[in-house]
This record gives C-alpha cells, structure tokens and sequence, in this order.
C-alpha cells in the first residue's frame, strides 16, 4: 500500500515536494483546515510538464506524514486546527524558510516526532504553475526527543529527502543566507544575480551574521559564510527572492523569521549588529511604501 504524505502549504515548495513524493509511489493531500482545500497545479520541471490534483485529506489518522511548507508568518494559526486529529506517532516535519516558528508547531504536536529541516529547491508558482528552477534534496534531522530515538523516517525517498542527525547548521546557513540575499534584494528590487555587485556590503553583513548564528551552532567562519552566499547568488542569477516577490505584491513578508530573527538573537547576546538593522531598516521603509 502507497504511503500517504499530508501537506500544509501547497505554495512553490510545497507543491514541489508533493509532486516529488508522487513521482516516488506516494500519495499525497491537502491538510488544510480551510474552506475548500483541494489545489490543482501544473509542475514544470525542464521539458516536462505535469498536472497534479491534490485532494483533501479525509481522515488524518492514516496519514504517514504530516509536512508544514508555509510561509512562516501563517505557520502558527494554520497549525493549531490540526491539534490531536494525528496519530501521536506520526512523524511531524516543518521545512520552511527562517527561525522561531518551530516552537508553535511544537506545541500543537507535543507527542509527535518532529523533524526540522530546509530545502535546496528554487521553485516559482504563477497562478496554478510551478515552475522548478533549481533542484535539490531537503535536508531534515530530529527536533524531538522521540524523534531522535527514531532517526530517518523511513519510506521517505532518498532522491528528494537526506537526513542528518544534527539539523541546525544546515537550518542556520539557509537562514544567514536568506538574511542577506531576501532583504537585500527587496531593497534594490532586483534579481539575485545583484548580491555579486555588493561584495563589500555582504562582507559586512555575513561578518555579523556569523558571530551571531554561531552561538547557536552555525558552524561558519565569516569568509565561509561570504562564499557561501555568493555562490548561492550565483547559482540563482535570474531567481527573484521571496521576500522581494512579497514586497512589490504588497503582501506580509517573513522578515520577522528570518532578518528580524537574527537582530533579535543578536540583541539576546548583547552583539553590535549596525550592517544588519541598517538593512533591516532600510527594508522595513521599502516595504511600507510598497504595502
């Protein structure tokens, strides 16, 4: 009998991963409590162009796997519906972009095995369309207790999920990078290929995000981080990021979770971070006019 994977937050990414775990046998649905959560879609991936309807979860107890793929801001009232309808076993995984929200879904879910993790997708959707344009695996590993006593979940497919007992780093450089290559864009409103043009202004940025991560278990020195985001940028030249995507849409953003998250931890250690809350400030302005 096929696995049967439940997902919150058919977006981009969330839509991927569910056309993904059906490529590989599984059978996936729509955990959204809201009105009407059935989503139709059409998956570009190269050449290939695929339909997929995903229907509504009908009974949540059989279901094998409960993935969280929201945007962060949405992640803590779209969860708490979702309160004892799974199996107390069922594994639990949040693959979203930034920090701080996992503690919500933890609440909700305070007896399943949860999972944390990030993933290397680049994907877009424009209306019923998601168009993949930079592939790569999700990486997750245990946030739980019981979830360590678990490890790999099993049946998941190798070829999209890679587990790793310590989450965190992988979790953090998704977050130092988003909290460079996100705001920073918005700001210029221009693609990723921009963040090559301010090198000196990255140097700086990744310099304090790296002090302020590494208490935390970052694991990257400031020139380590600095390549990182730069070959990041490079590799997503014509990719536009979320957060500017979100911006020039008037729609909320996830700066809290992500350039907001880092100020904040920042200020909890007593660190000086001017590059980041000029950044940040800069921002907040560009938003408001926008929305």
């Amino acid at each position: 009998m096929a696995k049967l994977a439940a997902v919150l937050g058919l977006g981009a990414v969330g839509s991927t991963i569910a056309a993904k775990l059906i490529g590989n046998g599984w059978e996936v649905c729509s955990a959204d409590t809201r009105e009407n959560p059935e989503r139709e879609f059409d998956f570009i991936e190269g050449s290939s162009r695929k339909h997929y309807a995903i229907p509504a979860l009908a009974d949540p107890k059989k279901a094998d796997i409960l993935i969280i793929t929201l945007k962060a801001f949405t992640t803590g009232k779209a969860v708490r519906p979702l309160r004892n309808r799974f199996r107390p076993s069922m594994p639990v995984m949040l693959l979203e972009n930034g920090m701080g929200q996992d503690a919500a879904v933890m609440d909700v879910f305070r007896v399943n095995p949860f999972y944390l993790g990030v993933t290397a997708l680049g994907a877009v959707k424009d209306g019923n369309t998601v168009t993949l344009n930079a592939d790569g695996k999700a990486v997750y590993g245990p946030r739980s207790v019981n979830a360590g006593g678990i490890g790999k979940i099993k049946d998941l497919p190798d070829s999209v999920f890679c587990f790793e007992e310590n989450p965190v780093p992988a979790v953090l450089r998704k977050l130092a990078a988003n909290t460079v290559i996100n705001p920073l864009t918005a700001v210029l409103d221009e693609k990723n290929g921009i963040i090559l043009e301010k090198a000196e202004l990255v140097r700086r940025l990744t310099d304090e995000i790296s002090r302020v991560l590494a208490p935390l278990g970052l694991g990257e020195t400031p020139d380590s981080l600095y390549k990182a985001v730069m070959g990041i940028a490079e590799k997503t030249l014509e990719n536009s990021s979320s957060m500017r995507e979100d911006v020039r849409h008037g729609r909320p953003t996830e700066n809290d979770f992500i350039l907001g998250f880092v100020i904040k931890t920042a200020e909890r250690f007593g660190m000086d971070v001017p590059e980041l809350k000029r950044l940040e400030a800069e921002f907040l302005r560009k938003a408001g006019n926008a929305a």
